[in-house]
């Protein structure tokens, strides 16, 4: 690997060993490891909701730290640079596929699709608790949030928010999905070490606003924004934002719009910047059922192989076989049951009409439950 990046994609051995143990620890104290736990029947139901989020969460987390395993180790053992660009397309890609699925609601009506998008985000009890955001403008034509905490600063905890910058890009894919005239620009990132993410979407006539995939792109808010040599790269990432600027700035009040959909600023809460939050922190988890659900479905998602090959394939197609063979390693590390000849074998399935449709369902799943649908 480059020395670039060695550095930060290449964490101390011991770390890893004490990361990996930690989450095994965490999920041993999840409920539901164990057989009937001690006192259960006697917890109320609230209670056993937080736990089924709090299991949720591990899980997710889980997922996160094998990626990040498997793209330090691709990128360890080949040009590191070009693994972590490949990384961040398929990202890119998944993302446009995710956003595909509202280009025809966004093509019947733009505004009245962008809130509801916004609900479907901030009126969910999960996301609220899992992407903790302020929505300090809701308009017509503009969304703004400001996210203060994330599962996504998992990869700062791992030592490698470049390969989490490689992620969130498909932020802008999904986007660029939505409609072409819905573009996005986000001036601040929690994995480059600012105190917030700031995220604006704003409908546009003119399509030449949005972002396309490209290496400026990502020095600008993906992977290749973290290197110092880039950081003047940061100051032009608002060119084009109609109006010039935020409509939100820390210390500044949210902007004339009315509030919409119930995103009002909760009545008590003490602080001189007016700055609603998203209400569903303030409202009750989903059922027990749902949120078993919820678990149920990342422990599936966690053990599907194909959810990692489609970042290990661009790799491979780009630098032979033996991809497979470091991709086995870090994946079995994570305790898969993998060989490199049955990755091998995947991969090439996965490479054919006929493999995309036997796994179509693991690839929905994938494409909808990792990037922003």
């Amino acid at each position: 690997m480059k020395d670039v990046t060695a550095q930060s994609v290449d964490g101390p051995q011991r770390a890893k060993l004490s990361q990996r143990a930690q989450l095994s620890q965490r999920a041993k104290l999840s409920p539901g490891h164990a057989n009937g736990q001690v006192g259960s029947a006697s917890r109320p139901d609230r209670v056993e909701r937080r736990l089924l989020l709090e299991q949720w969460a591990v899980l997710e987390r889980e997922w996160y730290g094998t990626h990040c395993e498997l793209v330090k180790r691709l990128a360890d053992a080949f040009d590191g640079e070009s693994v972590l660009d490949l990384v961040e397309k398929t990202w890119w890609d998944l993302g446009y596929e995710a956003g595909l699925a509202w280009r025809e609601k966004f093509e019947r009506d733009p505004y009245a699709t962008m809130l509801e998008k916004a609900r479907s985000w901030h009126e969910d009890p999960v996301f609220a608790r899992g992407c903790c955001s302020a929505v300090p403008v809701l308009e017509r034509d503009r969304w703004e949030l400001v996210v203060f905490r994330c599962h996504k600063e998992v990869f700062l905890e791992l030592g490698s928010p470049e390969i989490g910058l490689a992620w969130c890009m498909r932020d802008f894919a999904t986007v660029q999905g939505w409609s072409p005239h819905v573009m996005m620009r986000q001036p601040t990132h929690l994995l480059r070490g600012d105190g917030y993410c700031h995220q604006i979407r704003r409908i546009v006539d003119d399509p030449g606003l949005q972002w396309s995939y490209s290496k400026e792109t990502s020095r600008k808010v993906g992977w290749r924004s973290l290197s110092a040599a880039d950081e003047d790269e940061r100051v032009s990432t608002l060119d084009g934002v109609p109006g010039g600027e935020p409509a939100w700035q820390p210390g500044r009040t949210a902007g004339t719009g009315s509030p919409v959909g119930g995103l009002e600023r909760p009545e008590g809460l003490a602080g001189a910047v007016e700055v609603p939050m998203q209400p569903a922190v303030f409202g009750p988890l989903p059922s027990r059922r749902r949120l078993q659900a919820l678990v149920d479905e990342e422990r599936r998602h966690n053990a599907d192989v194909t959810s990692y090959m489609w970042h290990v394939i661009p790799v491979a197609e780009q630098f032979g076989e033996s991809v497979y063979d470091a991709a086995a390693d870090a994946l079995a590390g994570r305790g898969l049951p993998v060989t490199a000849a049955g990755l091998r074998h995947l991969g090439g399935e996965l490479r054919t009409t006929a493999g995309l449709q036997r796994y179509a369902t693991e690839r929905r799943l994938h494409v909808m439950h990792h990037t922003t649908g």
